[in-house]
């Protein structure tokens, strides 16, 4: 969401932007983030309806220094991507970056809570069922991602979509639960428009699903 600002503050750095299928970074967010819930959802308002464009503006300037890589891309040929990363930030490859890097710690809080889980590249993980809810949710979403970021992200709109059609449905079980958190979150959503009648500004969080 502040791709923007690293390129102002750093317009000497390199930057490398890592790709990925928004159904998959949808799913990852739930599962990461929620617990595989849509309670708590408002939190990652902006991460999924405009993240990915907020993320690809900067690359819209040809003046930007910046190397684009797609996910799918490292799942499939790790060896091959990390050699076109060290290359682009000029140091020796090893190849056991591929299958070591979870022996590295980083400090702070921010980042994938999962990230020590893994000591190498896997294969794409396989999609996740979705209630008619979450379908819905995701046609909302990927509606709302621009012609150019399609374009940047080096996926197409059209095809996303039809493979959001084909995906399989849910059990009765996860469609019971996402109408109840959808509940949960309406009502919430109230709350939080109430609240905004006393407010000089309006919330940025707006309305998850309208």
């Amino acid at each position: 969401l502040i791709a923007g600002e690293l390129h102002r503050l750093f317009p000497d750095a390199k930057f490398i932007y890592l790709f990925r299928n928004p159904i998959d970074v949808y799913d990852s967010t739930i599962e990461t983030f929620h617990g595989g819930e849509l309670y708590g959802l408002q939190a990652s308002y902006l991460d999924v309806t405009e993240g990915l464009n907020l993320l690809c503006e900067p690359l819209k300037r040809k003046d930007v220094d910046a190397l684009k890589i797609r996910y799918e891309d490292f799942c499939l040929d790790g060896e091959r991507v990390g050699q076109q990363i060290c290359s682009y930030l000029d140091i020796e490859y090893r190849p056991e970056i591929l299958n070591r890097f979870s022996e590295v710690r980083f400090s702070g809080g921010l980042g994938d809570p999962k990230r020590g889980q893994f000591d190498k590249v896997a294969a794409v993980s396989k999609e996740q069922p979705l209630s008619y809810l979450r379908r819905r949710l995701y046609a909302d979403w990927l509606a709302r991602i621009s012609e150019d970021s399609w374009q940047i992200a080096g996926y197409r709109r059209d095809e996303v979509m039809a493979q959001l059609r084909c995906v399989s449905r849910a059990s009765l079980k996860r469609q019971l639960a996402d109408l109840r958190a959808y509940a949960s979150v309406q009502k919430a959503q109230t709350l939080i428009k109430s609240s905004q009648n006393y407010l000089v500004k309006p919330s940025r969080l707006g309305n998850i699903f309208y």
